[in-house]
């Protein structure tokens, strides 16, 4: 067998292998969540020597250049966004994984665009 079919075999399969680590896109969730305690200035109140009031969970999004936003979670529903953060995390994982072997297949001339007749042609930019 031909070497460069052998590589190129390879490398498509580890491409897919890759894609299928994907989490589901309807679970994605960008965003840093929190956990704080909060003091509420009251004199006589425990929160002044303790822990504090809480937990209070939240999410903070950047949504551009000084635009952040703060959005209280639920406790009942903080696995979930956890689950959905660490989920966009994890698809930043597998999309920068695919393009390294979609690069890789570019540069060694291993992909090129579908022909007409379904076979796959080199064409020029």
């Amino acid at each position: 067998m031909n070497k460069p079919k052998v590589i190129k075999g390879r490398l498509l399969k580890e491409r897919s292998k890759a894609a299928g680590q994907a989490p589901p896109l309807d679970e994605v969730l960008r965003g840093t969540l929190r956990r704080r305690y909060l003091r509420c200035g009251k004199a006589g109140c425990h929160c002044r020597k303790g822990r504090g009031h809480g937990p209070f969970f939240y999410l903070n999004v950047t949504l551009g250049v000084g635009r952040t936003r703060q959005i209280t979670i639920d406790p009942a529903d903080w696995a979930l966004a956890l689950r959905y953060a660490q989920n966009y995390h994890r698809m930043q994982e597998v999309l920068e994984a695919v393009s390294t072997l979609n690069r890789k297949l570019f540069e060694d001339r291993m992909l090129s665009a579908p022909r007409a007749g379904g076979k796959e042609a080199r064409s020029e930019p």
